[in-house]
C-alpha cells in the first residue's frame, strides 16, 4: 500500500512537474507570441504612417511648383516692365523674388539688386532653347520655376523660399513619426535604414548593425517579411521585429523596432516561482494545498498579465503630436487623432462620420475653400468652446480623394505674447507718471519754500490771524499734494509698508486740522470725542486712508 502511494506520489509528482514544464513552455511561447504580435501592430501602423507622411511630401511639393507655374505664366501674361510693378506681385503673391530673363540669358528685369544677383543661368538653358516650356528646381535655399516667354522669348523665374515647405515636411515626415512613436511605452528603439546607413531614427540609436553585415537583415530584405530576433542593444537584450518598406514599389529602407522583455521576463518570473511552489509542495506534503492553491493565484496573475498584453493589440495609429482631421469630398469626416479631438474638446462618437458643416459651420478649418481652389489653405482659426476660446493654426490641403487638416494649437502662444505687450504698456506708463511726478514736484517745491519765507519775513509785522491761517493751509496743501504726488510713485514703485508704534489719536486731529478750512466751507463741522490710543501704523499710508 505504501509502494503504491510512493508509486501514486511519485507519478503524481511527475504528472505536476510535465504539466508545469508543459504550461511553462506554452505560456513562454504564448507571451512571446503576443509580444511578436505587439511588434507587428506597431511597425504595420508606423508603415501606414511613413506611407502617409511621403505622400504627404510628394503631395506639397506638387502644389508648390504648380502654384510657382501659375504665377510665373500670369507675370508672362501681365508683360510686367518695371521694378515697383513686379516687387508688388511678387509681395502679392508671397514669392521671394522674380526674374525677366532675356533670350540671350541676361536678366532684362528682378525684384533684386542685379548689381549682387547671384542667378541660376546653367538651370534654365533649356527653357531659354525652347526645349522644355517650364523647368521646376531648388536652387540654393529656394524653390524655383522657369517658364519660356511665349510671346518676346526668354524666360519668367519665380523664387519661393523652401524652408516654410521643409518644416511641413518635419513635422509630419517620417523622421517625427519614428521620434513620436518612440516615445510609447515598451518601445526601446526604433530606425529606418538602408544598405548605406540609418535614415532616421529614435534620439537613442547611436550605431547598429549593418545590413551587410547581419544575415538576419539580409534575410528579412530577401523575404519580403516581418521576422522576429532577440538582439542586444545598449547592454540589454530586446525582441527586435523587422520590416522592409516600400512606397510606390521602390525600397525605402528597413524599419527595426526594439521592444522591452521587461513584461515578458515578468510573465516567465512568476511562472518560474510557480513551479518552486509546486516543488515546495512536494517536499511538504501536508502544505500541498496551501501551495496548490498560491499556484493557482500566481497562476491567475500571470494570466492575467497576458491578458493584459494581448488587450495592446488594440493600440492604433494615434502618435502624432499635431491634430490631424480627415474629411472626404462629401465633406463627411473620416478620421480625427486624439491630439485633434483634444483641441476641439469632442468624444470621437462626435466626429467620426459627421458632417462637416454641422461640426465647422463657418468653415473654421478652410476645408471648403481648399475643396473649392484645389489648394493648400492656411490660417488662424478661432475655436469657441463651452468654457473657452482656442487658437488654432490651420493647414488645409486637398491630398487624394481626401483632405488632410492639420492643426496646431497656439492658444498659450498668444496669450503669453498678449501678456508681455501688456507688461511694455504698463512700463510706459510708469515711466510717463513718473515724469509728471517729477514736474509736479518741481514746482510744488518752489511753492513751500515761498511759504517758508513769508511765514519767517512777514509773521512778525501782519498780526494778522487769517494770513496766519491761509499760510498754514498753503503749505499744508501743498505737502498733501506732494504726499499725493508720492503715493502715485509709491504706486507705480510699490514700497513696503513699514509699521511704527504711534499715537493714531494725534494723528486723526492732525487731519481734521488740515480738512477744517474746506469743511467750514460746506458747513460741516468736526466734534472730537477721541481716545488716546497707540499701536504700530504706517502714517503715511494712514494719512492717506483717512484723508480719502
Amino acid at each position: 500500500m505504501k509502494k503504491a502511494y510512493y508509486a501514486a506520489f511519485i507519478a503524481g509528482f511527475l504528472a505536476i512537474l510535465l504539466i508545469s514544464a508543459s504550461y511553462y513552455k506554452n505560456a513562454e511561447r504564448r507571451a512571446l507570441s503576443i509580444l511578436e504580435r505587439e511588434g507587428e501592430i506597431f511597425l504595420e501602423s508606423l508603415l501606414r504612417s511613413s506611407k502617409n507622411a511621403l505622400k504627404a511630401e510628394k503631395k506639397l511639393e506638387e502644389l508648390l511648383a504648380s502654384d510657382l507655374l501659375m504665377s510665373a505664366r500670369l507675370i508672362d501674361l501681365l508683360d510686367i516692365g518695371d521694378q515697383r510693378s513686379l516687387r508688388e506681385i511678387a509681395y502679392i503673391n508671397d514669392l521671394r523674388r522674380i526674374d525677366i530673363i532675356a533670350p540671350s540669358g541676361a536678366i532684362r528685369l528682378s525684384t533684386a539688386e542685379l548689381a549682387r544677383l547671384p542667378f541660376p543661368g546653367d538651370s534654365i538653358k533649356p527653357v531659354l532653347s525652347g526645349e522644355r516650356a517650364a523647368r521646376a528646381f531648388q536652387w540654393t535655399n529656394e524653390y524655383v520655376v522657369a517658364v519660356c516667354r511665349e510671346k518676346t522669348g526668354g524666360a519668367v523665374l519665380v523664387y519661393k523660399s523652401i524652408e516654410s515647405l521643409k518644416r511641413l515636411e518635419r513635422e509630419i515626415g517620417i523622421g517625427e513619426t519614428i521620434r513620436s512613436m518612440g516615445l510609447m511605452r515598451d518601445i526601446v528603439y526604433l530606425l529606418l535604414q538602408n544598405e548605406e546607413g540609418i535614415i532616421a531614427a529614435t534620439p537613442n540609436v547611436r550605431k547598429m548593425s549593418r545590413i551587410e553585415s547581419d544575415s538576419f537583415l539580409k534575410k528579412a530584405l530577401l523575404e519580403k517579411s516581418t521576422l522576429h530576433r532577440f538582439y542586444e542593444f545598449n547592454g540589454s537584450r530586446v525582441l527586435e521585429t523587422v520590416k522592409p518598406f516600400y512606397f510606390e514599389g521602390e525600397l525605402v529602407g528597413l524599419f527595426r523596432l526594439g521592444l522591452s522583455l521587461d513584461g515578458y521576463r515578468a510573465i516567465l518570473g512568476q511562472l518560474r516561482r510557480q513551479m518552486a511552489f509546486v516543488f515546495m509542495g512536494f517536499l511538504l506534503a501536508f502544505l500541498l494545498a496551501f501551495l496548490l492553491s498560491s499556484a493557482l493565484r500566481t497562476a491567475r496573475r500571470a494570466e492575467l498579465r497576458v491578458s493584459e498584453m494581448a488587450r495592446r493589440e488594440e493600440e492604433i495609429y494615434e502618435t502624432f503630436p499635431l491634430g490631424i482631421i480627415k474629411v472626404d469630398r462629401n465633406l463627411k469626416v473620416i478620421f480625427a487623432n486624439s491630439s485633434a479631438l483634444d483641441v476641439l474638446k469632442k468624444e470621437r462618437k462626435e466626429v467620426i462620420g459627421k458632417r462637416y458643416e454641422t461640426l465647422f459651420p463657418e468653415d473654421e478649418l478652410g476645408v471648403k475653400e481648399s475643396l473649392k481652389d484645389e489648394k493648400k489653405v492656411m490660417k488662424r482659426s478661432v475655436i469657441a468652446g463651452d468654457d473657452d476660446v482656442k487658437y488654432v493654426d490651420v493647414i488645409a490641403l486637398p491630398v487624394g480623394e481626401s483632405l488632410l487638416v492639420v492643426l496646431e494649437d497656439v492658444t498659450e502662444r498668444i496669450r503669453l505674447e498678449e501678456k508681455i505687450q501688456l507688461s511694455k504698456q504698463f512700463e510706459a506708463l510708469r515711466e510717463l507718471s513718473r515724469g509728471i511726478a517729477h514736474e509736479i514736484r518741481n514746482p510744488l517745491n518752489t511753492v513751500l519754500i515761498i511759504a517758508q519765507r513769508l511765514e519767517r519775513e512777514f509773521s512778525d509785522k501782519i498780526e494778522n490771524g487769517e494770513f496766519a491761517r491761509l499760510l498754514e493751509t498753503l503749505r499744508t496743501e501743498s505737502s498733501r499734494l506732494e504726499a499725493g504726488v508720492r503715493k502715485l510713485v509709491d504706486l507705480l514703485n510699490p514700497t513696503k509698508i513699514v509699521p511704527r508704534k504711534g499715537n493714531f489719536a494725534d494723528l486723526i486731529k492732525e487731519v481734521i486740522r488740515d480738512m477744517e478750512p474746506e469743511a467750514k466751507e460746506r458747513n460741516v463741522v468736526f466734534v472730537e470725542d477721541i481716545d488716546d490710543i497707540e499701536f504700530p501704523h504706517d502714517r503715511e499710508a494712514m494719512r492717506q486712508v483717512l484723508v480719502n
